[in-house]
């Protein structure tokens, strides 16, 4: 997945989680679910972030 839709990817999971959180509570096991998945996408748009400027270094 490329940067940019892992940005969009991102907000619409943030989006998601929030709408979540709200109807149902932090502490809610589909909301918890969600942040998760949210955690994940967010490690994979630091890792493609951080590839990319060591490509750039070498």
């Amino acid at each position: 997945m490329r940067r940019e839709q892992l940005a969009e990817a991102i907000q619409v999971k943030r989006d998601e989680m929030i709408q979540i959180g709200l109807s149902k509570g932090l502490r809610n096991e589909e909301t918890v679910r969600c942040s998760q998945e949210l955690d994940r996408l967010l490690n994979m748009y630091v890792l493609s972030t951080t590839n990319e400027q060591e490509a750039v270094n070498v």
